[in-house]
């Protein structure tokens, strides 16, 4: 009867000790499993702080790229109008030489005008 009261003692001995074995494995499975778990999450927030970097880069490079073409259109039409600015200057320059070609041929022809009349009339006082 002793020997079967130690075989029900050893009994409920390894049971309990299995129970309790269970009992660890389960807690570190669940141990690791929070691990892994939080491992992955900060994994993610690490990910996710990366992708919102490079899209916070890439809406930068866009928004440079945007002013730069505006810039660069800026210097272009600017660039434009002092050349129209410049061809009317020239075209105004051009007209004022013109008239003033004009105004000195005219004089000119007033000049012969003039002189071939005054000969005229001293030819005429002659006779």
């Amino acid at each position: 009867e002793a020997l079967a009261q130690d075989r029900a003692a050893l009994h409920i001995q390894r049971t309990y000790r299995g129970a309790v074995d269970r009992r660890v494995v389960k807690e570190r499975v669940e141990a690791e499993t929070a691990g892994a778990v939080t491992i992955q999450r900060a994994h993610r927030k690490r990910a996710q702080r990366g992708a919102e970097r490079r899209a916070r880069e890439a809406a930068a490079c866009r928004i440079q790229a945007v002013e730069r073409g505006r810039r660069q259109r800026a210097e272009r039409q600017q660039k434009e109008q002092e050349r129209i600015a410049a061809q009317r200057i020239q075209a105004a320059e051009r007209g004022r030489l013109a008239r003033k070609e004009v105004a000195v041929l005219k004089e000119e022809r007033v000049a012969v005008a003039k002189a071939t009349l005054d000969a005229q009339e001293t030819r005429e006082a002659r006779l």
